[in-house]
């Protein structure tokens, strides 16, 4: 079932990336973008979504966020991306309490349910920086619990840097489909830090002091831009902000990389329980 949907995963993939990297490039040339850009290019990879579900009779549900946010004074509703669509103009899907449908769509016994993130990492892609990219994530309905959905697999992906990461609750963490293995650290009590200026510089220091220095690590408000941090370098803690909605993908991601997380405030701390192999 995982491969079915990492096959149709790629293929939104593949089909988002040309106007992805045109969008980006056209926002960096300029010298930086406004909303405007972000918000045709999430309609564009929530449209192409949409139809390549159509084509493959994708029965289940499909959500996004009910927020995106550039920063503290800049936030929109994804409702705007909805009714922004093509789909949406063509009845091509139907929306119940920020669920969404495909109108032709049956019903069917076991609910599935894709969950869109159209870009994260927003601030980066608007000022000309590749550390942003797009997140579907996989649920089913659970067996005992209705009300509850378990995510099976989510798939990360940047087009810049042509990067994908898949985690999956059968085959683990993957990157550019390649298996990622982990050796066990040999200090807990030495950890590297990213810090705010991106100059990554490696300093030890004991985890219980670590909130007392948080502020000077490097912060990132994208999933993806911590993920490469953690799995394609010797790096191992990055502090990222966490949506609420975002959070539980974050703990499945965790259980399925061997990452560790720590809450420090309102920031989490995701840690490497392992040194990453060379991939």
């Amino acid at each position: 079932m995982i491969d079915v949907y990492q096959r149709i995963f790629d293929v939104i993939f593949n089909s988002c990336e040309p106007y992805l990297v045109r969008d980006f490039l056209t926002v960096r040339g300029i010298g930086g973008g406004n909303k405007k850009y972000c918000l045709f290019s999430c309609k564009k990879i929530f449209d192409t979504m949409i139809e390549i579900l159509n084509k493959s009779r994708y029965n289940g549900e499909i959500v996004l966020p009910k927020y995106i946010t550039f920063n503290t004074k800049s936030v929109f509703k994804t409702n705007d991306i909805i009714k922004m669509s093509d789909c949406y103009v063509k009845n091509k899907i139907i929306i119940n309490n920020d669920i969404i449908k495909l109108a032709n769509a049956r019903e069917s016994a076991q609910k599935d349910r894709i969950l869109l993130i159209p870009i994260d990492g927003i601030n980066s892609f608007l000022n000309g920086y590749s550390d942003f990219a797009v997140i579907l994530i996989l649920q089913q309905q659970n067996e005992n619990d209705k009300n509850v959905f378990d995510t099976k697999n989510v798939s990360i992906f940047n087009p810049i840097r042509k990067d994908i990461f898949t985690f999956s609750s059968e085959e683990g963490c993957k990157y550019n489909g390649k298996k990622i293995s982990f050796d066990d650290i040999s200090n807990e009590n030495s950890i590297d830090a990213i810090f705010v200026n991106n100059q990554a510089e490696k300093i030890s220091f004991d985890l219980t002091k670590l909130s007392q220095i948080s502020e000077n690590l490097y912060i990132s408000n994208s999933i993806f831009s911590s993920l490469t941090k953690l799995l394609t370098t010797d790096k191992n803690l990055c502090i990222a902000k966490i949506e609420d909605d975002i959070l539980p993908f974050v703990n499945f991601i965790s259980k399925q990389s061997s990452f560790i997380m720590k809450k420090i405030g309102s920031h989490f701390a995701i840690g490497n329980n392992g040194v990453v192999n060379k991939i």
